[in-house]
């Protein structure tokens, strides 16, 4: 995994919400526009649902459904989820576009069930390996071939999200046209392959976990963020180890458990 100098903390502000409805009329090919994001987002709400209802259980479908609803009543509104993406930089989002897209992966992740700390040790890692840039390809390059990453997790390779250069160049124009469909997808990706890769002996016997912990106890664990970061890290990610990377990591974990826990 790439490594990343160290974030700067974000200002502890709330991101302005708008919710009310533009009275102004809106042109033909906009509201054409608009209707295809709407069709877009529930159908890939159909999707998410789909998936996790087939690998979870019944509580935890409950919370999915509900998850649902409210995505829904957003596209009945015509309000899309604001979010970011660059595909050219690595670090092309400014402090308040990536706070943004925290805002987003986080109200996600809380609507199903997560605990603070559990998100922010996420949102902690995947500042670290992807500067929450859901675009962001290792290195700035596009090669299946090598063990490079992709995504706000920066899979590896880039083929495990990707799968082929048509999914690659499908991903990229969803950067630049539709960037919280695109968190929408990893996120998707992330919940319903969490088993496939969400190892806990191999953390501890390869990656120097402190301890095991399981995928259900760790969302809803209230222990420090910065050691639920570690605990993630090498769990799910099992990214480089360096001493430097683990902080930055565990700093950014901390960081943004403060900012949420004062939203």
């Amino acid at each position: 995994m790439k490594k990343s100098g160290v974030a700067v903390a974000p200002k502890k502000r709330a991101i302005e919400r708008k919710s009310k409805k533009s009275a102004l009329l809106v042109p033909r090919d906009a509201q054409k526009a608009v209707d295809e994001v709407r069709r877009a987002v529930a159908r890939k709400v159909a999707e998410v649902r789909h998936k996790i209802e087939q690998s979870s259980g019944d509580d935890f479908k409950a919370k999915v459904n509900d998850v649902v609803k409210k995505v829904k009543e957003k596209v009945r509104e015509g309000l899309s989820p604001k979010a970011y993406a660059d595909i050219k930089v690595y670090n092309g989002l400014s402090e308040e576009q990536k706070i943004v897209n925290a805002e987003f992966i986080f109200d996600y992740l809380f609507d199903l069930g997560w605990s603070i700390q559990a998100i922010a040790a996420v949102l902690g890692n995947i500042e670290r390996e992807s500067q929450l840039n859901p675009a962001t390809y290792q290195g700035n390059v596009r090669d299946f071939n090598k063990r490079l990453g992709y995504g706000l997790f920066q899979w590896t390779p880039q083929r495990e999200f990707l799968k082929d250069e048509a999914g690659r160049d499908y991903y990229d124009k969803m950067a630049q046209e539709n960037p919280h469909l695109l968190i929408l997808e990893q996120l998707d990706f992330f919940i319903t392959t969490r088993r496939d890769r969400w190892y806990s002996d191999l953390a501890v016997r390869g990656y120097e976990a402190p301890y095991a912990m399981n995928f259900s106890d760790f969302i809803k664990s209230t222990t420090c963020p910065r050691e639920l970061a570690v605990i993630f890290q090498t769990h799910y990610l099992r990214s480089s180890n360096s001493a430097e990377g683990r902080i930055i990591r565990t700093d950014n974990a901390e960081k943004w458990f403060e900012y949420f826990s004062s939203r």
